[in-house]
Formats: C-alpha cells, structure tokens, sequence
C-alpha cells in the first residue's frame, strides 16, 4: 500500500461564509480518509471518501440537510486534515487504524476491544504460552480474544499441559550446572532449559498446540494417532504412550466444542443487536462444524445510523488492523451497503479471498439466528440489571451538573485504601454506560512509601493508569471520579498532567459531604442530592470505596497469614507459600481440616497437626 499524502486544512471561522469557501476550494478531488478536529485539537470524526472534496462539502450544507449528529460534528469541528491515498480500499484500512487509534467521540466504535484476554505464544527459541491482554509487534502468536476468562483458562490450560510448554521465564537453555525445575520431575514439562528435547523437537509440539488453539483439535488428533500407530509398529512404546495421553486429552477438548454445522466450514457468524442506548455485534466462530468462540462486542451507540452503517463500522475495525483470525467466510444479519470497498479492503488485509453472505434460509441462515439470539439474551440481562430509560437519565442529568459535552459513557473511579499507612493499595472501579464492567475493574498496590500521604498515593495510582492509556492507546474515560476531596483532586490533575493525559474531565467527591469539586475551584458544584446524576456518583463512589477495601483487606490478611505461619517451627518460606497457594487464610485453613492441610505437599500429618493447634491458639498442646 501506498504512504497516503497530507493535507491540512484549517477552517478558522465557521461562521463566515467567505471563509468556508476558501477552505472548500482547496479539497483534494480524490479518495483518502479527514481527521476532524475540536477546538482543544482532539480528533472528533474520522471519515474516509471516494471523493474528498464531494464528502467534506456535504457537511457544509443547509442545517436542515444535515443529520443531528452532522450539526453536532460541524458545530464542533476547527480543523480538518486529509490524507489522500491511491485507492478507496486503501482508505478504508487507513480509517480502521486511524479509528482504533484515536477514538473519536462521533465516530461507532468497539468499546471493548481491549478489555478481553488473548492466548499469546511468544516469539523464542523455546516458546512460552501465557495469557495477556496487550498485543505486542514482538513477532508473537495471538489467539482470541476471550469474553469468557474461565473459557481461556481452561483451553490454556489443555495446550500447556497436553504439549508440555515451559512456565518458567528463564532464558534457556541453561549452562551446564543447572539442574531441572520441579515440573520436569512431575512430568509437566520435556526439560528444554537441560536438552532433554531440541529446539527442533520442542517446536514441532508448540506448533500442535497452536492448532489446538485455532479449534483444529480433531484433524491434528487424527494425525497423532496416525503417528502413535507407526511409533508402535517400531517398538517405540515409550513415545506411542505420549502421543496416546495426548490424543486423550485433545479428543477431550473437541468434546467440549458443539457441533453447529453438517459440514466441516469455517466461518463467522455476525450478528448486531440495537437496542438504544446499547448496541452489540455478536460473533460466533465456527471451525471445522464446531463452534469455538462466542464475542460480544458492546458499541458506542450513534443516533439515527442505520444498522448497514453500523456493521460495516464493526467489521471494519474488528477485522482490519486488528489480528483477529478471519474465516475465509462471514455471515451477517445486516446486509453491507452497496458499493462497499470493505470486500476487497477485508481480503486485501488478510492476503485471501473472503466471502460475506446475507444468508435467508437453511444451515448457515440458521447460525445467524443463534448469533442473534445470543445477542438479544446479553441486551435483555443488561435491560434487567440497569433500566435504560433511567440509566439514560442520570448520565444526562450528570453531564448537565457537572458541564460536559456528552453523557460520559465510560467512567472511570479511584479509591485509596490502608490502615495507618501499611498495605497502601488504590482501586479502580469502570461503569460503562451507568453500569459496571467488572472485567475492566483493576487493582493497583502502591509502590511508594508514603505512609499516610493519600496524595501522593493517589498522584501514583493515578498517573500509572494513564500513562498505560497513552502508551497503549487504550480507551480513555469520558470522566475520572476521584474519591476523596480537594487535595486528592489536585494530586490527580497533576498525575494527568504528567501522564499527558491532562485533557481528561476529572472531578472529585468528598467523602462526608458528598460534594463534588472540580479542579481549580475551591468551593462545590452546586447539585441536589436526590438528582439522579448524584445518586449515580455516590453509587460509583461506593462501589470503588468496596473494590480498594476488599483488595486491601485481603492483603492484609495474607501478611497476617505470613506472620502467624512464620511462628511455626517447621514451616519456612516454600512450606508457607504453599499454605498461601492453597488456602489464602488462617480462617481457611481452620475450616479446611487435618486432612486437607495434611495433603498439601511437604506438610505431612505432624506438622499440619502442628499448624492447625497454632492457629487455634492451643500450641501449648504441641
């Protein structure tokens, strides 16, 4: 692809006729992608056009011409840049990097896009098989992304164990007086740090697993038992019972995938489901006849878009610039619009050719149906955990309180938490869409030592998140809620500052008034403490005050574990990381019992006698 060619065009007056016809006048009469620009020089629009010249024009006609969001973006718009490309197709994959980058406020865009787990195996001599949730240019090997964390593990799980990937991070292999790990011992790993297996070796059963992976378990156990029959007939009997345990294992995984189609296809099936102020697009991934993966994917939702729009928004960003394994066929219950480029930008990006049907009956009209389905059953959980209408009515009543441009649909709230300066942690809570998406909840334990300085706990907590943000291009908050008052507040600001992040909206409230403050005024917003903008921050506020106790609660009592265990002749460091692993408490372990505690490895019967007499408080019968 070509490198497309810059144009920047400033519209210093949008009031003046004169001055929009000078700006008009210098438009590129050719395809490519514009940036618009607010006043605070954030990117609010990306748009790509067959025609540039025709396309921004259209925006400047009479204000009854346009759509309410065309007047909002125009009204708001103070700089356009144009970067003009050879081909529209080649536009279109420039939009959906430059979308998936800047995040415009008015463009449709995933919203969750960075909040699930992928299967990463890493790019080394012996490859290693982790989880993790940023994509990195490193040469990897990324699988998913996961709705289900539960679903991950367990698939994770099933290709470390069934080809013995490694755990450790050593870099391998070892010098000649290293020894073995533990799981070499234990038969969870082939011992590439010693040799034990070659390089070449140990790829050959990375390259399995990532089959496993990409939901081919059926033909890669059809190819091992092939393999397992000829080991056999060699004698090889120590080899044929590997590759046996092995095919058990996968046959096992397969088990768990349904079959959905007659025919061993692949494909997607994509679904939307609208209903304001939600939208979602469902995708169902089938490999082989088997379903593989559900994704729900929550949209920020535009006004008055017609659904065709809006898929072509979702399958632009979802497939284009952003590693998802593509199908060599999709399925849509919304038909693309006419003329599209997106056919051709799809397979151009994935070096195939794709097909996109709009099936009206039989097996793959069928597949559709379950993808919307599933897509109506997520709508209707969310219509019973929030109501829309009053959801709807506290973001706006809180966009109104505290001057902000739009309803925030992604909130984001920090909380410190500790007792007398020990176990300082901080807590993030994120509500999306006035509710709260649990799976983008973080924790942070804070590395200073403040001691009681919230402050300057809250300036760390704060300025790691963001400079993540920024780093990563990961989705930023519409409003950041501190919880605490004017110093916390002020500790934030200057966190943002550092972490240019600083045009974020942040406020703060306090915790015994419940006042709400802004930065660089010392006195209060005024705000009713019935309105159902205030009762959603309180709400907020409670919940981030619950995450950060909780997180610091459980610290605390793994110190005091640590410290109850450390009095116990007989249990050291392994020994009592080992009791933490498995139990967590010292009220676990009581409510475990002898037996259990017992089991645990390096334990043995007198000293977990021991252990439990201790933490009863009767070590006088030791």
């Amino acid at each position: 692809m070509s490198s497309p060619r810059k144009h920047q065009l400033i519209l210093q007056d949008a009031k003046s006729a004169l001055s929009i016809r000078q700006f008009l006048d210098h438009l590129p009469q050719q395809s490519g992608v514009y940036l618009m620009f607010s006043a605070r020089g954030q990117v609010c629009y990306v748009g790509k056009a067959r025609d540039l010249s025709k396309r921004i024009r259209s925006y400047f006609r009479a204000p009854a011409a346009l759509s309410a969001k065309e007047r909002a973006l125009v009204h708001a718009v103070s700089r356009i840049e144009c970067l003009v490309t050879a081909t529209e197709v080649e536009a279109l994959i420039l939009e959906a990097g430059l979308i998936k980058h800047h995040r415009p406020r008015y463009n449709i865009c995933l919203k969750d896009d960075k909040s699930y787990p992928y299967i990463r195996v890493t790019n080394e001599r012996f490859p290693r098989i982790r989880k993790t949730r940023t994509l990195l240019r490193d040469g990897s090997r990324y699988y998913g992304p996961f709705p289900s964390v539960r679903d991950m593990r367990a698939l994770l799980q099933a290709a470390s164990r069934i080809f013995y990937a490694r755990s450790c991070n050593e870099t391998l292999p070892f010098p000649a007086h290293r020894r073995e790990c533990l799981d070499y011992h234990i038969g969870r790993c082939l011992a590439p740090c010693t040799r034990r297996i070659t390089a070449r070796d140990y790829a050959a059963m990375i390259e399995q697993a990532e089959e496993l992976l990409a939901g081919n378990a059926e033909p890669l156990a059809a190819r091992l038992e092939e393999e397992m029959r000829a080991c056999s007939t060699a004698l090889d009997f120590e080899r044929a019972a590997l590759l046996r345990d092995q095919i058990r294992s996968i046959k096992r995984v397969a088990a768990a995938q349904h079959v959905v189609a007659d025919k061993e296809q692949d494909l997607d099936a994509v679904a939307l489901a609208i209903q304001p102020p939600l939208s979602l697009a469902v995708v169902l991934e089938i490999r082989g006849g088997r379903l593989i993966g559900r994704k729900a994917h929550r949209l920020t939702f535009v006004a008055d878009t017609p659904p065709p729009t809006v898929m072509a928004a979702f399958l632009q960003q979802y497939y284009l610039n952003s590693g998802h394994d593509l199908a060599p066929t999709l399925l849509l219950n919304t038909p693309l619009p006419k003329d599209t480029p997106l056919l051709q930008a799809i397979a151009t990006a994935s070096g195939r050719k794709v097909k996109i049907l709009h099936p009206r009956r039989g097996e793959k009209k069928r597949l559709i149906e379950m993808a919307e389905a599933q897509g109506r059953r997520l709508l209707h959980e969310h219509s019973i955990i929030q109501p829309a209408d009053s959801v709807t009515r506290a973001l706006r009543d809180l966009a109104a309180i505290l001057a902000l441009d739009a309803p925030p649909s992604r909130i984001e709230a920090f909380d410190i938490s500790h007792v007398q300066g020990t176990h300082v942690v901080a807590g993030m809570v994120v509500f999306c869409d006035g509710t709260p998406e649990r799976s983008e909840y973080r924790r942070f334990k804070i590395r200073g030592n403040y001691g009681n300085n919230d402050f300057a706990s809250m300036r760390e907590a704060v300025f790691r998140r963001y400079s993540r943000v920024v780093r990563d291009h990961l989705e930023a908050p519409s409003l950041i809620l501190i919880d605490g008052g004017k110093g916390q507040l002020s500790a934030a600001v200057d966190a943002l500052r550092s972490a240019s992040a600083n045009e974020l909206p942040v406020f703060a409230i306090a915790k015994e008034l419940e006042q709400i403050f802004r930065p660089g005024d010392p006195k209060p917003i005024p705000i009713s403490p019935a309105s159902p903008g205030h009762l959603l921050l309180r709400r907020i506020r409670d919940e981030v005050h619950r995450y950060s106790v909780t997180y610091h609660r459980s610290l605390r009592g793994r110190s005091s574990l640590e410290s109850q265990l450390d009095q116990i002749p007989g249990v050291g460091i392994k020994r009592r990381q080992k009791l933490l692993v498995r139990f967590g408490s010292a009220a676990a372990i009581e409510a475990a019992g002898f037996a259990a505690v017992a089991e645990v490895p390096g334990i043995g019967a007198a000293l977990a006698r021991r252990i439990l007499l201790h933490l009863s408080g009767n070590e006088h019968e030791v």
